[in-house]
């Protein structure tokens, strides 16, 4: 924050903080102070949150809040029909659109993309107007831009389980001989399914809306799930840069390997501690011990048990 101030000193500065409601304690903390930092220099800060988990900071005298409530769904349906534009819509999908997105416009976006996309394909719409006899059966619309690209589903499988942002890198170590092609992702991008953003020398690469993720989990077989999410670990773990050891370990749960994720709760918790964040060292070290009650009885299991509960 010291540093954020310093460079506002030179020259007016913007920053961005968003989904702040994903933030650790920590760091939620070191920015409930920026406002008193940042005193009177050129400095703009925008913070991001869903409001059932707004940040303390948002309470600062300094902050400026602005809610984003839902649309109404008369805007909702006029949202929707300009987006659709000239492409026809029948009554019913038009309905069940506006009560699966309950007044967010990128839901809205999102369904329009693929009713769009579905009336291109002609015989396609017609299944995609049966597919929504009920609100929640609308998510295999979403699926329509997605099964039009070759291979990309098994490859989404994966991003979908390794988490919210992934890199090329990650797809081809995960998936070996079934990783993509080259320019695969650039047609997922295009397709609007998939936002590209840079970090240093790598692009890695974003679900453009949840909604698209959340279509794609159900088609991911339970005896599948588990192999990814251990693969994922692996993948994680063998990432050049720094490893969300929390991460892993989460991973690891989901696959099974509790005593794998047991031993990166411990390590996660361990750099949280050196650096002083207590809530994130408690938080691990308690679902380090989730993990061993999993574990058969034994006298190692005692022993790590016993390590755990001192340091919390």
């Amino acid at each position: 924050m010291c540093e954020a101030r310093a460079e506002a000193l030179i020259r007016p500065c913007l920053m961005v903080f968003e989904d702040m409601q994903r933030f650790d304690p920590t760091t939620l903390e070191a920015i409930a102070r920026l406002p008193d930092i940042a005193g009177s220099v050129p400095l703009v800060a925008l913070f991001v949150s869903r409001t059932q988990n707004a940040p303390d900071v948002l309470l600062h005298p300094l902050i400026h809040s602005i809610e984003l409530t839902p649309l109404s769904q008369a805007h909702s349906e006029t949202l929707l029909r300009g987006l659709l534009d000239t492409v026809p819509a029948p009554d019913a999908v038009i309905a069940n659109t506006l009560d699966r997105s309950q007044g967010n416009p990128l839901i809205l976006e999102e369904f329009a993309r693929s009713i769009s996309f579905a009336k291109r394909q002609g015989t396609a719409f017609e299944i995609a107007n049966n597919a929504v006899a009920t609100p929640d059966s609308l998510l295999p619309l979403l699926l329509l831009r997605v099964d039009a690209i070759p291979g990309a589903l098994q490859s989404l499988q994966f991003a979908s389980v390794l988490g919210r942002r992934f890199s090329k890198a990650q797809l081809d170590r995960g998936l070996h001989a079934r990783a993509p092609a080259d320019g695969f992702l650039s047609d997922l991008v295009q397709s609007g399914i998939l936002f590209a953003t840079r970090r240093g020398a790598e692009t890695s690469y974003i679900f453009k809306h949840a909604l698209i993720s959340e279509a794609i989990s159900p088609t991911i077989l339970k005896r599948d799930r588990v192999t990814l999410h251990l693969t994922a670990a692996q993948t994680l773990l063998d990432d050049a840069g720094p490893v969300g050891l929390s991460k892993v370990a989460g991973h690891f749960r989901r696959g099974g390997a509790y005593d794998e994720a047991a031993v990166y709760y411990d390590q996660s918790g361990d750099r949280a501690a050196l650096v002083s964040a207590c809530s994130e060292a408690i938080s691990e070290y308690s679902k380090a011990l989730e993990m061993v009650e999993k574990l058969p009885t034994s006298t190692k299991r005692l022993r790590r048990d016993l390590t755990r509960n001192r340091r919390i």
